[in-house]
């Protein structure tokens, strides 16, 4: 049997917009706060920077592009966007 670090380990593409979309505003913006990125507020969207790595963030983005910002964040973490999504909505829920 393999153990679930094993499969979040594991480098998928995850395309499953209606699961990104359980990600709120509000979970994301735990999230990145809890690993360190900073906040630049805008009109239309927020700009979230770690390093020399930013995101911008809609506050009514949608299911594919909350997939775009899990992989985002993902890329810049070194893991899975599988684990980054199951951590976001597990450890922050609204």
């Amino acid at each position: 049997m393999v153990d679930l670090a094993r499969v979040l380990s594991l480098q998928v593409l995850f395309e499953d917009a209606a699961a990104a979309a359980e990600v709120t505003p509000a979970m994301l913006a735990a999230y990145l706060t809890a690993k360190g990125w900073a906040r630049e507020a805008r009109m239309r969207y927020t700009t979230w920077r770690l390093g020399k790595h930013w995101i911008d963030v809609s506050a009514e983005s949608t299911g594919e592009e909350r997939l775009d910002v899990i992989a985002d964040v993902a890329l810049v973490e070194g893991r899975s966007p599988l684990a980054v999504w199951k951590d976001m909505v597990e450890a922050w829920p609204t």
